[in-house]
């Protein structure tokens, strides 16, 4: 079935006038829907947390902190669109990005502590090392590499545990992806709210600085804007951030995106064209290359490529 008969098909429109592809960092398909004299953002589920991102999204959505979800099914998830645009593409200074991205952080790391829907948020799962990178691994994978993951997420893990394992240090309910994509400046006239956060389908418990460590990783932000980072968290949310326990984050971070893009240039079932398999396999050696100079300035390695060594300066093609 074609994506416009199967949107058509749904009990929440009765009449389906216009649907486009919604492009710019989405992990899934997405689409913008103009139905019934409305317009409406519309993601396929297929594959997706859907208990997790539902639970989440209603308390944001209450909170005007996401757009609040139309419909949803086993295949659909319908929300009201937003006109505007992400902060990937917005042309604003790097500095003024962190900062929106960091107050949104604050304030759902601050509802899902305190919202009404605190017994199924807290069936959300901790976050897990070793279950997250096995979960990444592909059967194209070499077992050198297989095995250099797998060896570098326990060496990480033992950073991470103390933290983890403390009850003194809490844990917070986590976005997980604030990629800037993830963030929609709205255009909306009538809304008050200027700022969204979307896709909660990756939330897990964890200490703030693994929020903190991801935006830092899949944004490709300086660490030279560390400090700054943990200024504004601290600043808005009146808690101390631990800069070694960000750091050990932050390498956990690069070597699961890096992965992720990695394995992604090598799946045929995801149908790539090869130039966004070559643009998969670029971020790969953004991320793995972050990863090895972060892990060689904190004196957890005399080698060059811990995992640069596993880039073929060739592309995709030569795995």
């Amino acid at each position: 079935m074609s994506v416009k008969k199967a949107l058509s098909a749904l009990p929440c429109f009765k009449q389906v006038t216009s649907i486009s592809m919604v492009t710019g960092g989405f992990s899934h398909a997405c689409f913008k829907v103009e139905a019934d004299d409305a317009c409406y953002f519309a993601k396929m589920t297929a594959g997706i947390q859907l208990e997790t991102e539902l639970t989440l999204a209603k308390v944001a959505a209450v909170n005007n902190l996401t757009p609040r979800i139309f419909y949803h099914d086993e295949q659909w998830l319908i929300s009201h669109y937003v006109e505007g645009e992400n902060l990937a593409v917005k042309e604003i200074p790097l500095i003024e990005k962190i900062t929106t991205s960091i107050k949104l952080m604050v304030t759902f790391h601050q509802l899902a502590a305190s919202s009404s829907e605190q017994v199924n948020i807290e069936k959300i799962s901790p976050l897990n090392i070793a279950g997250t990178i096995n979960g990444l691994f592909h059967i194209g994978n070499q077992p050198t590499l297989i095995t250099a993951i797998t060896m570098l997420g326990r060496k990480i893990a033992a950073l991470i545990a103390p933290a983890m394992n403390n009850t003194t240090h809490s844990l917070l309910c986590c976005h997980s992806d604030i990629n800037f994509s993830n963030v929609l400046t709205s255009n909306n006239k009538g809304h008050d709210t200027n700022a969204w956060l979307i896709d909660f389908e990756y939330a897990c418990f964890a200490p703030a600085e693994f929020d903190l460590a991801m935006l830092t990783a899949v944004n490709n932000i300086p660490l030279t804007l560390t400090d700054d980072i943990i200024g504004c968290y601290e600043q808005r949310a009146g808690r101390a951030i631990n800069k070694s326990l960000l750091h050990a984050f932050i390498l956990f971070c690069y070597l699961i995106n890096g992965l992720w893009y990695f394995n992604s240039a090598l799946d045929n079932v995801l149908n790539l064209t090869d130039e966004t398999k070559e643009e998969m396999y670029k971020l790969a050696t953004e991320q793995w290359q972050a990863f090895d100079t972060l892990y060689r300035d904190l004196n957890l390695s005399k080698n060059p490529t811990v995992l640069m060594q596993f880039i073929s300066p060739f592309g995709y093609k030569t795995h």
